[in-house]
């Protein structure tokens, strides 16, 4: 399989419900958490595409995250259905970049 050069879907989202084991003890979704979930996201996005990554690792290509920034703007809590929006930053020769938010439906409360 071959990547493509450029993505015809620049925007996906997932939905995401933060299970128990997800939370800390106020229930609140722990930091470490959302990048496991925009790893979720990155394959959904490259699946959308036709792009399949187990078949990219197959064939020796495999992507690093050289970057990664987080801006926490409010609080998403246990049970608290998400939508986990990634879109594609930029995509090259010399690499490619996702932008993503996460939507959440109130105070989860």
């Amino acid at each position: 399989m071959q990547l493509p050069e450029r993505m015809t879907i620049q925007s996906h989202t997932i939905t995401v419900v933060p299970r128990y084991a997800e939370t800390d003890k106020g229930g609140i979704i722990h930091h470490s958490v959302y990048p496991v979930w925009f790893e979720m996201g990155r394959t959904e996005l490259l699946r959308a595409n036709g792009v399949a990554y187990r078949d990219l690792e197959a064939q020796g290509t495999f992507f690093v995250v050289a970057e990664l920034r987080v801006k926490y703007r409010r609080p998403a809590f246990y049970d608290e259905e998400l939508g986990l929006v990634q879109e594609w930053a930029f995509w090259g020769n010399s690499g490619w970049g996702l932008g993503g938010a996460s939507e959440g439906g109130g105070s989860g409360r």
